[in-house]
């Protein structure tokens, strides 16, 4: 705390409550703050929708913002007309830092809402979770609002000031590196610029899939059992697809897949996205590109249930909450029920620039792998993300291939790696790279003890960041 004192002239806590608006710009409804220094407090109100009030708050270099779940207030404070603050630490973000992969003792995931987080610093003078359930509802149902409504939403904005700011001086003790805390708060303003702005859509494009979801589903349904013979779906009498366990699993077993090569539930092979068919559909993608195709098909099949209903502001641009740092990579991980970029691949073609715009998809190569080799100094593992592919690095560094080999060359044993590389950076035993690599555990060890050596500087690091953290509350 003391250095953060020395840092900044004024540190503020504050909160905001709004209405949610899917696909637009929330709508201001109250905000309330505090000064840690000082102990100097203000609150603003709103009357009615687009209302705009002067900013009661100093957003300069010199004063830090301390927020919890930063994006929803940032969102806020932009609805208001006011602009992003220079400097935000983001409690939530750092909870979320702080007990990431890592259980209570019971098993259980260590929850991240407000009132959890402060019942396990030993905070318990806080509102219930039944009060906020009550103060939400009331709020999301939007204006106008009583003299005596609006009283009750802003002490329910100053009780949570009140619990982050306590949770505030309890935490920052934790908290390791400020300067890193920093860089994630600004991380999030980056975040809450991208919620702000959303993704321009192709409406009529988007209308004709949505009155014709029936005919869709039905026809990529049949072009893919028809280019594969797969076996996966049935038919009724009305046309319609309708999912089979067994034809699945059949399917499974006619790709030369058993119990030992493919995770299965009972007798049932497992259809899992995250822990089966995005991998498998990495290792293979040479030999059976089908799988990869089926997965975007059970992804493509599952929004058209929800009949592709995206959020949609009246400027035509798709919106959603980011949710930053929600993996355990510390991706974010937006809904694909709400955000199109990240649904199937098959409907980007909804996106489309308004007017003038210009619309790209890019996307970051070997980005994990070149943010440890900087945060660890390694500079070996530094020139590979340079100036080479860093998935068949390794498997260069197993034997697998020489140093030569790129994706044009070893595509499928680049797909084979991928997963490999991506699971070392975060603890993966010698039993899971047997698995994946379909190798004795003793071989898989070898392997892992050779990248030691190969890469002191970056097994120090990671050795230190793997370290096992107890959590207390």
């Amino acid at each position: 705390m003391d250095r953060l004192l020395q840092m900044f002239r004024e540190i503020w806590v504050w909160d905001s409550e709004f209405v949610i608006v899917p696909g637009w710009h929330v709508t201001p409804v109250c905000m309330s703050g505090v000064e840690v220094r000082s102990g100097a407090s203000v609150t603003g109100t709103f009357d009615h929708p687009g209302q705009r009030t002067a900013n009661p708050l100093p957003f300069g270099p010199d004063v830090l913002h301390v927020l919890f779940s930063a994006t929803a207030d940032l969102g806020f404070s932009l609805a208001a007309g006011w602009g992003l603050p220079h400097n935000v630490l983001d409690l939530w973000v750092e909870r979320r830092n702080l007990t990431n992969n890592i259980t209570d003792r019971q098993g259980n995931e260590i929850p991240t809402d407000l009132v959890s987080t402060c019942h396990d610093y030993g905070i318990f003078d806080t509102i219930s979770f039944e009060e906020k359930e009550v103060n939400r509802t009331r709020i999301a149902q939007g204006f106008p609002f009583t003299g005596e409504e609006l009283h009750h939403v802003v002490e329910y904005c100053n009780g949570d000031v009140k619990m982050t700011h306590t949770l505030f001086e309890r935490m920052i003790g934790q908290i390791g590196d400020i300067d890193q805390a920093l860089h994630r708060g600004r991380c999030m303003k980056g975040v809450a610029c991208m919620e702000w702005n959303g993704v321009p859509v192709d409406l009529r494009k988007l209308e004709q899939l949505k009155r014709k979801t029936k005919a869709v589903r039905r026809s990529v349904v049949r072009d893919f059992e028809d280019e594969y013979q797969a076996g996966i779906h049935s038919w009724d009498k009305s046309g319609d697809p309708h999912f089979s366990n067994k034809g699945y699993t059949d399917w499974v077993r006619g790709m030369g897949f058993d119990e030992e090569t493919w995770p299965f539930n009972g007798e049932r092979a497992s259809a899992d996205d995250k822990l089966v068919l995005e991998p498998m559909s990495l290792l293979h993608a040479d030999r059976l590109p089908m799988i990869e195709e089926y997965r975007q098909l059970r992804k493509f099949l599952t929004l058209a249930k929800s009949e592709f209903k995206f959020p949609i502001g009246p400027d035509g641009r798709n919106r959603s909450s980011m949710r930053p740092f929600q993996a355990r990579s510390s991706r974010s991980q937006p809904k694909t029920s709400e955000n199109i970029p990240n649904a199937t691949k098959a409907l980007r073609s909804l996106l489309a620039p308004h007017g003038a715009e210009v619309l790209m998809h890019r996307d970051w190569s070997n980005a994990e792998y070149g943010i440890a080799a900087a945060l660890a100094h390694d500079d070996k593992r530094w020139e590979h993300y340079l100036h080479r592919d860093a998935y068949l690095v390794k498997a260069a560094d197993y034997g697998f291939c020489d140093y030569t080999a790129t994706k044009e060359t070893h595509r499928t044993l680049r797909n084979k790696f991928k997963p490999v590389v991506l699971a070392g950076q975060y603890g993966q035993t010698p039993e899971g790279l047997a698995k994946v690599l379909g190798i004795s555990v003793g071989q898989a060890k070898l392997y892992q003890e050779r990248e030691a050596r190969l890469y002191p500087k970056y097994q120090k690091w990671l050795a230190i960041n793997a370290e096992d953290r107890a959590f207390d509350g």
